[in-house]
């Protein structure tokens, strides 16, 4: 579920240091992306990730691997990580 994925999942990833993670969120029809992991004992699950970039329709979003590795200008049309609308 999006809780989980907000959430648990979330904080697990922070916890094993990965960089940045993306949630497609089909229901709502844009993708999440969360970045700069650290500890906070305040949080629930003691890791959590920035505040997330929203991505929607008409975006473009840039994975973290590409800027640091071999195409720092690739990008990715949020529409086409979503399916068709009805």
């Amino acid at each position: 579920t999006l809780g989980f994925d907000r959430g648990r999942k979330g904080a697990y990833y922070a916890e094993a240091g990965i960089a940045e993670y993306w949630i497609v969120n089909i229901p709502e029809r844009q993708v999440e992306v969360y970045r700069n992991p650290h500890a906070d004992p305040a949080a629930e699950w003691g890791f959590v990730y920035d505040a997330p970039v929203i991505a929607r329709i008409g975006d473009t979003v840039s994975p973290l691997a590409t800027q640091q590795v071999t195409a720092p200008n690739a990008t990715i049309a949020v529409a086409d990580l979503l399916p068709a609308a009805d």
